[in-house]
């Protein structure tokens, strides 16, 4: 009887992990949006950001500082070479965030100028 309880209780503790395991899996940083700068700058490495404002300064190809009502920071591309028309009006700026030593910027996957 001492077997079959424990088997029972190995079997049943199996399943909760798993389960908890599963739904803690869908639920990762990407599924978070924050949409201020000041929000990017608290949160966790890898969540995701939908940023609107515009951008202040272009670093070089492929970095920019980013503002809007909240504070500034710095955004990366990946790999998409920046322009200048980004200077004349608001962006829209999708990705998720990464951190450097001792800032947090946002590493773009997206970024939409409207003109």
């Amino acid at each position: 009887m001492k077997r079959f309880s424990l088997a029972l209780m190995l079997v049943v503790s199996l399943f909760v992990a798993t389960a908890f395991a599963a739904s803690a899996e869908s639920f990762t940083a990407h599924s978070v949006k924050v949409q201020t700068v000041a929000d990017a700058k608290v949160s966790a490495v890898d969540t995701g950001v939908v940023l609107s404002g515009k951008v202040v300064k272009i670093i070089n190809d492929h970095e920019f500082l980013f503002s809007d009502s909240t504070g500034e920071l710095l955004v990366l591309t990946n790999g998409q070479k920046l322009d200048q028309a980004l200077l004349t009006g608001p962006v829209d700026i999708t990705g998720q965030i990464v951190q450097d030593f001792m800032y947090t910027q946002v590493k773009a996957d997206s970024i939409t100028a409207h003109n």
